[in-house]
């Protein structure tokens, strides 16, 4: 993670992180609609922590490749890990193949290099899923993150904010243990 960190030149809690999970309910979504989730997706991880650069995690291989082309044409700097496999494995889809065979641990590593990163940022917006807020309560800054549930309403929640701005107020506000059950 450390070496990742240093390669892409961001410093713990010194940037935003956007993670994506576009292919939630399908494998086949269209260019068009991935590249506009993803402007969304950064224009609300900039939104977090105006100027700095932003970690983009996803599920989708055009997200990860189209994400640093968006960050350049709005002179922000959005930079990826690249996975391998690619795109990186789901935690929850852990057999060989469709087969009852798990994985070797091994093969999660960049799945878990994502999930670190996005954690050291300090600030996380994310939506569908729970690896995002996973991703938060690792790395404990449970007042700098920003859920948006629902595709729809990622087309226009946020502007892209540049150099300068104000940091986003409505942040995430969950508990991190659930409360005690009386048995």
């Amino acid at each position: 993670v450390k070496r990742a960190m240093d390669e892409k030149g961001l410093v713990p809690n010194e940037y935003a992180a956007a993670h994506l999970r576009v292919l939630y309910t399908s494998e086949n979504r269209k260019e068009g609609v991935l590249k506009k989730w993803t402007r969304g997706g950064i224009n609300c991880a900039s939104s977090l922590r105006p100027g700095k650069p932003i970690f983009l995690a996803s599920d989708s291989g055009l997200v990860r490749e189209y994400g640093p082309i968006y960050g350049r044409e709005r002179s922000g700097v959005v930079v990826i890990h690249e996975n391998n496999p690619n795109p990186p494995l789901h935690l929850d889809r852990a057999d060989v193949n469709g087969t009852d065979h798990p994985r070797p641990a091994s093969d999660f590593y960049d799945t878990f290099t994502d999930l670190y990163l996005l954690a050291l940022s300090g600030c996380i917006f994310f939506s569908k899923g729970g690896y995002g807020l996973w991703a938060i309560y690792i790395g404990g800054n449970l007042t700098c993150g920003y859920r948006l549930k629902g595709w729809n309403k990622l087309t226009n929640a946020c502007d892209f904010m540049g150099q300068s701005g104000e940091p986003r107020a409505d942040v995430f506000n969950g508990p991190l243990f659930l409360e005690p059950i009386d048995v």
